[in-house]
């Protein structure tokens, strides 16, 4: 079966935090002075595609190292999701899916943002209204995972009052959240199997993961 890196690039110039550094690389040692190639990398947890847990939004949630290794593997849907920026998908616009999503154990989101990763516009994208939310965690998912900087409200939109309510849904109900991930448009509508191990880092909130979708070809 076809397998689908959904991943995006670790470079100096890609999309980051407000506020973040952008990821450091540098040489320690090349072949011709050392023996061997070996490169210093320094990053934040949530920055490029990574996967977030619980504890990254709830206190008393189980941090990255605690969860099973099966959680990051499993059967999902790619939910055809395109809208302008900075417009909301709502419970409403999850109904022709429902049947589809129910119970599994990834939902990834393509709004076909990936484009415009690395530009000043990836952070104008579209979002998981929180009711969507809520009906994600009515449906049984386990995890979500979205083509975007966040599923949650886009900067441009948050007010002084901003605490991440779709975050607080998802992971106050063990619900994992892959953010960042790279263009979904070849598996839309399709059923895959999602390969999603992060890095295992103790006491994490998040951290990167090679996000992997493999699917069955017509």
């Amino acid at each position: 079966m076809p397998l689908l890196d959904v991943s995006q690039t670790y470079d100096v110039g890609m999309t980051v935090p407000p506020g973040s550094p952008p990821p450091g690389f540098r040489a320690v040692s090349r072949i011709g002075e050392q023996v061997a190639n070996v490169t210093e990398f320094t990053f934040r947890t949530h920055m490029g595609t990574h996967v977030d847990a619980p504890y990254h939004f709830i206190p008393t949630g189980a941090k990255l190292d605690e969860i099973p290794i099966e959680r990051f593997v499993g059967p999902g849907f790619v939910v055809p999701a395109a809208r302008p920026a900075l417009t909301p998908l709502h419970q409403e616009d999850l109904k022709p899916w429902a049947d589809r999503i129910r119970g599994l154990d990834f939902v990834l989101f393509s709004f076909r943002w990936a484009a415009h990763f690395g530009t000043a516009e990836y952070f104008n994208h579209p979002y998981l209204a929180e009711d969507a939310a809520e009906e994600l965690v009515r449906l049984g998912v386990r995890c979500i995972g979205v083509d975007t900087y966040t599923p949650d409200t886009p900067v441009p939109l948050r007010t002084p009052e901003h605490r991440g309510p779709t975050h607080l849904v998802l992971l106050g109900h063990d619900v994992l959240i892959i953010e960042n991930l790279a263009s979904l448009i070849p598996v839309e509508g399709r059923m895959v199997r999602v390969y999603a191990f992060p890095l295992k880092i103790r006491d994490a909130d998040g951290a990167p993961a090679r996000v992997v979708v493999e699917w069955e070809e017509a």
